[in-house]
């Protein structure tokens, strides 16, 4: 931030221990120094409910522990006759060691290190019954608690160096804090290390003209006592309303220092809902009662609310789309379930379901600019969110601050059954389209079809197995074409740093799910940047499978063309790699797969290894067009990631639609 003074830890100059919130405009004192304050960057809105606090966010689930002995025994039995881990006095130990004891009374039993993070937690880390994770390179262990904290839902938590260690962990927080996943980055500092606050609260864009904080928050620890109360606060704001990642800073001194802690503990506490929210559900579903047909939007904040959504799509006769994140969070086969939105980049199948539709109903979802906006300019919107950010166009009194999963149990319980016949049909003849679509193709002799690849992955796994993408167009062809059946088993980034994301996310998620196959996809640019995490997976002990979509042949790069979707630039393509020596050199086995022929077999073989497989394809990509009348409204030139995949998975659908007609015929 422009004009902040830097933090010096430790030093005369310290940060206050109290949070740095980006959540709602705040300021710091800093000893020696005049007030710093950390305001908002330029578009992003307030955040919270009113009822969050920086002690603990109660509003959340989590509670902070009381500081310095204030926990009376009262409290300390009701909590012991609770069943909590929770003890009023942790013990005397080293600021290290209660970073160590508070991860595992908070439930977290894993901890991503990077290896520029020697120090005094690695080595309490190597005596504490919380497993420790060494990673390969710089910027994989927040990769991996990303990827944890989406398969579970619970915050995650990595070990940093505050050197060279941020340089590689920023752009993957920046993603974490787009697609609102709960990540704890611990920051361990050098003695006399100079902290630029801004380095970690830096704005990121979401590609939509709005700049969002990169971290949601800052606790800095003067001294080893005020571990457990920083790191419940951490934690607390980590998961708070839209969840996403929080740092904690820790300096040298802190780790080594030695002191009494004492804390009440990780306690989880319920919802309430106050006057002012029931009132709000109250006008919900007068607005929903008054519409004929709802469409529902469901984004990643739906993922806790599957069961709700579910019964409320089917109350209510209602078609749903989700958002890339929210992917799965209803199966594939549910029969109100038409695939990714929102309009007018969603799937093609939608379209004329969408447009007779007279109220979108966006749970739990980002609605960014440029998107809906036939919907918006006629108030058929309702934006339902624990932390929403009301897109330009939609009235206020059309938000509703209120979680996913309180919101749509309210409606189930304040709106009638509805019955929409004819709707059904449509939607069921739109999956069957979808279905026919994928059947039939020509199998190709000298490449192979990446259509082809994910239908035959979906043969092959189990419904809860989970599927990891990177950048690339694979994953608009996964995005049109797997079939997802479970909220927590199908990992893509939509952030803005998904290059190199899927080998060390396929990693961590071997470790989370140690009895799901986990398959992991990336391209020759992202297995370049994060090969070496098949090292991890090594000395881990677990067994990923690592899909490489090579393009065939390797070639000039072809040349630049206006419109062209997820298009590869002369600087991002790579000389041959010789994939099988790569493999050999880090000692994972090898597959390769020519044609159509030997993908059913290959990938059968791969999925049956008891070890790390590289599995090398040597795909073919038709191209991908913005040709659709639908995304007209939709400005040229590059597009957000987000959208970018959006469109390029409706363009690849679109021509499945388009080759399967005739047949249908």
């Amino acid at each position: 931030m422009a004009g902040a003074n830097p933090v010096r830890l430790p030093g005369p100059a310290l940060l206050s221990p109290r949070a740095v919130s980006l959540s709602s405009g705040c300021r710091c004192s800093v000893r020696g120094h005049a007030p710093v304050h950390h305001v908002l960057p330029a578009g992003e809105t307030g955040r919270g409910t009113g009822r969050e606090s920086l002690e603990g966010g109660i509003d959340s689930g989590w509670q902070a522990g009381e500081q310095e002995g204030r926990t009376t025994d009262r409290v300390a039995r009701r909590q012991a006759g609770a069943g909590n881990m929770d003890a009023s006095a942790w013990g005397y130990m080293s600021g290290a060691e209660a970073v160590l004891e508070g991860l595992q009374r908070a439930g977290l039993r894993r901890l991503f290190a990077e290896p520029t993070a020697s120090g005094e937690i690695v080595d309490a880390g190597r005596r504490s019954p919380v497993e420790l994770v060494m990673v390969t390179r710089n910027g994989a262990s927040l990769v991996m608690a990303d990827a944890q904290a989406r398969l579970t839902g619970e915050p995650a938590p990595c070990l940093v160096g505050a050197e060279r260690g941020l340089a590689g962990v920023v752009p993957y927080l920046a993603t974490a804090r787009l697609d609102s996943v709960p990540v704890l980055v611990l920051v361990a500092l050098a003695p006399g290390q100079v902290v630029e606050p801004d380095n970690l609260v830096a704005s990121c864009s979401d590609g939509f003209g709005r700049q969002r904080a990169a971290c949601k928050g800052v606790f800095a620890v003067q001294e080893p006592e005020e571990v457990p109360r920083l790191l419940a606060q951490a934690l607390g704001l980590c998961r708070s309303g839209e969840p996403g990642p929080v740092a904690l800073l820790l300096p040298a001194e802190v780790q080594a220092g030695r002191g009494w802690m004492r804390g009440t503990g990780f306690r989880r506490t319920p919802r309430q809902l106050d006057e002012e929210t029931r009132a709000g559900l109250h006008r919900l579903a007068e607005i929903v009662e008054g519409h004929q047909q709802l469409l529902v939007y469901a984004g990643a904040g739906c993922r806790e609310a599957a069961e709700e959504l579910d019964l409320l799509a089917r109350q209510l006769e209602a078609p749903v789309l989700t958002s890339l994140t929210g992917l799965g969070v209803l199966p594939t086969q549910h029969p109100w379930l038409l695939g990714f939105g929102p309009p007018p980049a969603c799937t093609p199948l939608a379209d004329d379901i969408v447009a007779d539709c007279d109220l979108v109903l966006a749970v739990g979802a980002h609605v960014y600019p440029g998107v809906m906006e036939k919907f918006l300019e006629t108030e058929k919107v309702v934006l339902v969110d624990s932390q929403p950010v009301r897109p330009p166009g939609l009235p206020e009194r059309r938000c509703f601050t209120v979680a996913a999963k309180q919101a749509l149990r309210f409606l189930l319980e304040n709106t009638r059954a509805r019955q929409h016949p004819e709707m059904a049909q449509r939607v069921l003849g739109a999956k069957r389209a979808w279905k026919r679509s994928l059947k039939d193709r020509p199998e190709w002799s000298e490449a192979v079809d990446p259509v082809k690849v994910f239908h035959h992955l979906r043969e092959l796994l189990e419904g809860e197995d989970i599927l990891v993408l990177d950048a690339g167009r694979h994953a608009a062809y996964a995005v049109s074409t797997f079939l997802v059946n479970h909220p927590h088993s199908f990992l893509m980034p939509v952030g803005t740093a998904a290059l190199g994301y899927a080998v060390s996310a396929g990693v961590a998620a071997t470790l989370t799910r140690p009895h799901n196959r986990v398959v992991a996809c990336c391209g020759d640019g992202g297995l370049v940047q994060s090969a070496f995490e098949l090292l991890t997976a090594r000395r881990c002990q677990v067994n990923p499978v690592v899909l490489l979509f090579s393009e065939a042949p390797f070639s000039a790069s072809p040349a630049a063309e206006d419109g062209r979707l997820l298009q590869r630039h002369d600087a991002a393509w790579l000389a041959p790699i010789n994939v099988e020596k790569l493999a050999g050199s880090l000692d994972v086995e090898y597959v390769r797969i020519h044609n159509d022929g030997q993908l059913p077999e290959g990938l059968r073989r791969a999925l049956t290894r008891e070890a790390p497989v590289l599995v090398e394809l040597r795909v073919r990509y038709p191209e991908a067009h913005r040709t659709d009348p639908a995304s007209g409204t939709i400005a040229t030139g590059q597009l957000p990631r987000q959208l970018a995949l959006r469109m390029a998975a409706r363009s690849v659908l679109a021509q499945l639609l388009e080759a399967a007609a005739p047949s249908a015929q």
